[in-house]
């Protein structure tokens, strides 16, 4: 990997041996705030099976400081301790760019969290679009309504095709698909990685399917992630999203977490998508994080 000599700070590739792994597990749990409080036997086993990355420590005078992910001209999980300076934060950014421009890219991509975000604009990036991470706390909701009118049953495994395309109505000509969030193209595969417990443990019983006259017409689905219900999609077929169906299926789904002891719940939500965002404020989903993905030309 590139070094920059003119800089105390440098970058080095992981060794793939079991200690150099797992101490950057702990890096990752510790300083990338965006990073999903998995079991750390997990984020081990998430480096192992994803060679194809470039995990890489960012070191200060050959010290291991930090870490950034970097594949193909894009970098993200940048996680340094918070003690640094914002003259310390774009030297890191500056011998990232070197690494990544060494490879010949002319264009270079990142996810930033907010605190990170300052010093990027600094260096010329732009912002293509950001994320929220949202926390409702379940002891004190009072903005839910009722959802008696709604078929809404819980998740079947039949139901995987007609959901998939019910999500690929309900995102078409949106700002998730405009940013490849989620699309046609990966419709399919997104979902199953949602059922193989890709983004926590999913829980059937707490995803719901809704109907109107046998027709499917939208779903959640959720997993458990962080000790908590998270909503990781939802979507309604686009003739139906201005009927208050979105608040209702999401009441349904606050309600069903509170039966089953949980306190919180969260999800993310693409900033630029006002109609959801909206939605999940009313409820009294508060910001706990935004990432931003941003990019830059050379």
């Amino acid at each position: 990997m590139h070094a920059n000599n003119a800089s105390r700070f440098s970058i080095e590739l992981l060794r793939r041996d079991n200690k150099d792994i797992n101490l950057f597990a702990e890096y990752s749990q510790r300083y990338v705030e965006e990073v999903d409080k998995k079991p750390i036997d997990d984020e081990i086993k998430k480096i192992k099976s994803r060679s194809h990355i470039d995990h890489c420590w960012i070191l200060k005078d050959d010290e291991k400081l930090g870490i950034v992910k970097i594949i193909r001209g894009n970098f993200y999980n940048l996680g340094v301790p918070s003690y640094l300076d914002n003259a310390q934060l774009n030297e890191i950014l500056s011998i990232i760019e070197k690494d990544i421009l060494s490879f010949h890219n002319f264009r270079i991509e990142g996810t930033l969290h907010n605190k990170y975000l300052l010093v990027a604009l600094d260096r010329g990036y732009n912002i293509e679009f950001s994320r929220n991470k949202m926390e409702l706390d379940l002891s004190n909701v009072d903005n839910c309504v009722s959802y008696t009118t709604l078929d809404i049953q819980t998740y079947k495994n039949h139901y995987f095709r007609e959901l998939t395309d019910t999500y690929i109505d309900a995102y078409r000509g949106s700002i998730d698909e405009r940013v490849g969030m989620f699309d046609q193209s990966i419709a399919h595969s997104a979902i199953k990685s949602i059922l193989n417990n890709d983004f926590g443990k999913f829980r059937p019983d707490l995803s719901g399917l809704v109907f109107d006259k046998k027709e499917l017409i939208g779903g959640i689905l959720i997993t458990i992630l962080e000790d908590c219900p998270f909503v990781v999609i939802i979507g309604l077929k686009r003739k139906n999203q201005l009927k208050q169906v979105g608040r209702k299926l999401m009441s349904w789904a606050i309600e069903n977490s509170q039966k089953q002891g949980y306190n919180k719940m969260r999800l993310w939500v693409t900033t630029e998508n006002k109609i959801a965002l909206k939605l999940y404020e009313s409820l009294g989903f508060k910001e706990i994080l935004i990432i931003n993905s941003v990019y830059k030309n050379f």
